[in-house]
């Protein structure tokens, strides 16, 4: 009886300790996910943890433990952009360009421990200036069901796929 009670104590243990990880890397999207859930958009994080994440980069660039590896190939489009509302039109335009109305954009931010946000592409460009305030650093978009990727490390725009 005492190992089951044991066995059972470190599973809540896991638990709490994995839902404190997982409300401490959500803090990361804080400010974003405040809004949305204002607004009443439907989003889905998926954690590092998550077995189920989907691939963020789908397949299209070449990449390490650390980085994704450009140089490897040639992106349909890099650019550097220093103004943010330029940044902003060419990141919808080129959304729009790759995706359908009813694909998901995968937001992925340059925080390791920061949870991945899926969302609806038409809330993506609903609350897009929202979104592009959390990637102060890099931010990666994609739609995984599409296989393209966007990557906004300003002042530069990269797109593959």
């Amino acid at each position: 009886m005492e190992d089951i009670a044991r066995a059972q104590l470190r599973y809540r243990r896991a638990a709490l300790q994995r839902d404190a990880a997982r409300a401490d890397a959500r803090s990361c999207l804080a400010d974003a996910l405040g809004e949305l859930d204002d607004a009443g958009t439907y989003y889905t994080l998926y954690y590092p943890d998550d077995g189920d994440r989907p691939d963020w980069q789908g397949g299209t660039v070449p990449a390490d433990f650390s980085h994704l590896d450009w140089n490897a190939l040639a992106p349909s489009l890099e650019v550097a952009v220093e103004d943010r509302s330029t940044r902003r039109a060419i990141l919808l335009a080129e959304i729009a360009r790759r995706s359908r109305p009813a694909d998901t954009v995968l937001v992925t931010v340059g925080s390791r421990s920061a949870p991945q946000l899926a969302l609806a592409h038409a809330d993506f460009e609903r609350h897009c200036e929202t979104i592009l305030n959390l990637g102060q650093a890099a931010l990666w978009l994609s739609a995984p069901s599409a296989r393209w990727l966007i990557e906004l490390r300003p002042p530069w725009v990269r797109v593959a796929g």
